[in-house]
């Protein structure tokens, strides 16, 4: 019986690995949709970030705001309830008397506070768009003290630093200070925060008591 010719067979222990292998890869398709939803991706992650870096400066300016604000406040109340009597020439000023020869007096240039007294001066800065207002009742003896918030980015003024408190600020406008007044005198003041002190709270308790002695 003739032998079988090598060379006719078409499969063998070792076909397999005669066989053209496929070869492992990725398409040129396939690529650009890898890349570009690691495209989108970082796209995503970017704007996260700046939102994120965003709020938190927000709140950073918030904070010293408050810090600020609770500054003047303790300050100013102290002022007001120690003193013998104060005059409102503007809701940008007011002036402290403690006798007839101490004085204190604050200013008020939109985002900028200064005070300057007999027992020194200090100053208060607080965001670009804050509002600082004052209104003085005279029927109750009381001075009104008022802080309104930047509400958006178009509704501020000039940048300027937080953190110089010798900057200079733009007046209010007539218009505003007599709004001011009238929002004040109605009881529908548009301030955040309104902080209500009695003038000369602890000069009539001293008097009082001395009265008594």
């Amino acid at each position: 019986m003739p032998l079988p010719d090598p060379s006719s067979r078409t499969c063998s222990s070792k076909g397999l690995l005669q066989r053209p292998l496929r070869r492992a890869g990725v398409s040129i398709l396939e690529s650009i949709a890898i890349l570009s939803l690691t495209s989108l991706l970082l796209t995503l992650s970017v704007g996260w970030i700046h939102q994120s870096l965003k709020l938190s400066s927000n709140l950073r300016v918030r904070e010293r705001d408050h810090v600020q604000w609770t500054r003047l406040a303790r300050r100013f109340r102290h002022d007001a309830w120690t003193a013998s009597d104060a005059v409102v020439s503007s809701p940008q000023e007011i002036l402290f008397r403690y006798g007839t020869e101490n004085e204190v007096r604050y200013e008020f240039r939109n985002d900028l506070a200064s005070r300057e007294g007999f027992d020194g001066n200090d100053s208060f800065a607080f965001a670009t768009g804050t509002r600082l207002s004052l209104y003085q009742d005279p029927s109750s003896g009381f001075v009104l003290l008022g802080w309104t918030r930047p509400k958006s980015p178009a509704q501020r003024g000039p940048s300027r630093r937080n953190d110089d408190p010798s900057g200079s600020a733009a007046p209010i406008s007539s218009a505003l200070l007599d709004q001011t007044s009238a929002e004040f005198a109605s009881g529908k003041s548009s301030a955040d925060v309104v902080q209500r002190c009695q003038i000369g709270r602890w000069h009539t308790k001293k008097l009082v008591a001395g009265n008594s002695e």
